[in-house]
């Protein structure tokens, strides 16, 4: 019995270190599913899915990663019936709440990328919470891409 747990537990293991990409957790936050769509542009909307387990509010205060100059939070919106893009200096998260940042929505805006995004690609990105910094592995996915792929894996 125990070489047939063992066994599972080998077989099982690829399949969690591949989930595990997809999750970052700290200090009652949970971070999954974080992706943009592939660009050879200077910008590109990181969107992912924020659960605060937590007692208290927490505040997305930045973001950083290697592949960009900048990273800025934004909201989005209309003006005189025109879609718009606004920077806001912070995201309130709060307690047992799930935020998503998602197309026509809100998101991480890369700005000042040096190289094309490609597809396949991941990006090491820190998202910071006041003085709590969580690292994000952020999936690169096909141009043009409205959403996250959930391919392979389950939360």
């Amino acid at each position: 019995m125990r070489l047939v747990l063992f066994c599972l537990a080998l077989l099982s293991t690829p399949a969690l270190a591949e989930e595990h990409h997809h999750l970052a957790e700290a200090g009652g936050l949970r971070v999954l599913h974080a992706w943009t769509a592939a660009t050879t542009g200077r910008e590109a909307d990181v969107f992912l899915r924020i659960e605060n387990r937590g007692d208290e509010e927490a505040m997305l205060t930045g973001a950083s990663v290697a592949e960009a100059g900048r990273v800025e939070i934004v909201g989005f919106g209309f003006q005189e019936g025109a879609e718009v893009w606004t920077r806001l200096p912070s995201l309130p998260i709060p307690a047992k709440i799930t935020i998503e940042l998602e197309p026509h929505s809100l998101a991480l805006r890369l700005k000042d990328i040096g190289e094309p995004l490609e597809a396949g690609q991941h990006l090491d990105m820190v998202l910071e919470f006041g003085a709590t910094r969580l690292p994000v592995e952020v999936e690169v996915g096909p141009a043009g891409a409205t959403s996250h792929s959930h391919a392979g894996h389950d939360h």
